[in-house]
């Protein structure tokens, strides 16, 4: 789940009524070995970021130093989520149902507490610790979805609930009983679409037209989807797109999204980096960097070519068995 884009942060968990830790989103710290005494808690207060952020990814490996629950429907130690007023939890609880007057059987169930009403999100009896014992609780929190994993090892999912929309002002570690925390750890996920902003996005296509109108380098323009030969067995199109080039000033091209994206749609602007084209040893011949529907770069062996007797502009990505072309549109200071 954890992946290089993420900038870890964690917090130190100690034995105090509320422990209020800001969280500065660079650098990495994890904690070990500390100890949360019953109706305690440590909370972190999710900080600025460096980029722009719309995920947040928290995770708690935590174990009971006691064998039973004091009671059915209490959480041993939970995960608090909070959006102004409005409060997710989700915890662990340890029930133990007795078989006869010599064994018993302990299960463990995720519960959610929203707005105080708790509802059981899943009963699990594999892959988890029952009693003593280590089990890590995982929550990703983005576009009003949370998202849960729970484990004694590598953590399962196991269920998803509706949230707020936006990113959480703060998360808290609570423990009803006393627990021993491994870590707490809280780790923002980079926005793609922060990277790919440029001068353009926001500005309007209007303004761009007016630039391209007067631009006497011919390799930059407009294109319009054309046609596509695609593998669909390798790669699904992300739509058919309306795309800008711009010199980058070091003989390449800006390739600039304007229209057209049917995946992810609603993540894509105007004006946002679609890819890149790189200059070779061959006339109009480019080294392509191409940003798929995800935002995600396809670069390994991609080339653009612009074919300016034709008004063509061709992206071949080989190892996606995709090829796409589009149009020039004409306008008035390209001839």
């Amino acid at each position: 789940m954890r992946t290089s884009i993420f900038t870890s942060i964690a917090v130190y968990a100690v034995s105090l009524l509320v422990t209020l830790i800001p969280l500065p989103c660079n650098g990495k710290t994890i904690v070990s070995d500390i100890e949360l005494k019953g109706k305690r808690s440590v909370t972190a207060v999710v900080g600025d970021t460096e980029y722009e952020s719309d995920h947040l990814l928290v995770e708690a490996r935590c174990e009971n130093t006691q064998r039973r629950s004091a009671r059915r429907g209490n959480a041993d130690w939970s995960i608090v989520v909070t959006w102004g007023a409005q409060t997710v939890e989700v915890g662990l609880a340890t029930d133990t149902e007795w078989a006869d007057t010599e064994s018993e059987r302990q299960q463990i169930r995720l519960v959610a507490i929203i707005d105080g009403e708790e509802t059981d999100i899943a009963t699990i009896d594999k892959n988890v610790a029952k009693g003593r014992g280590y089990n890590s609780l995982v929550t990703e929190v983005g576009e009003g979805i949370m998202r849960l994993w729970i484990g004694e090892h590598v953590p399962e999912e196991c269920g998803t609930i509706a949230v707020p929309y936006g990113m959480p002002d703060r998360v808290e570690l609570h423990a009803n009983r006393k627990i021993n925390v491994e870590y707490f750890l809280v780790e923002t996920l980079e926005n793609p679409a922060s990277r790919l902003t440029t001068e353009w996005t926001g500005r309007g296509e209007e303004e761009l037209q007016r630039y391209l109108d007067h631009s006497t380098d011919r390799h930059e323009g407009i294109w319009r989807y054309l046609d596509r030969d695609v593998d669909a067995g390798v790669a699904r199109p992300g739509g058919e797109y309306r795309l800008a080039t711009v010199s980058d000033g070091e003989g390449g091209y800006v390739i600039l999204y304007l229209s057209g994206a049917q995946v992810n749609g609603e993540k894509w602007k105007s004006g946002m980096i679609k890819g890149r084209l790189r200059p070779t040893i061959f006339v109009d011949h480019y080294d392509l960097e191409w940003m798929d529907a995800m935002m995600e770069k396809v670069s390994e062996d991609a080339s653009g070519e612009i074919n300016l007797s034709l008004g063509i502009l061709t992206v071949t990505m080989p190892l996606e068995k995709a090829t796409l072309r589009y149009s020039r549109e004409q306008l008035q200071g390209i001839r």
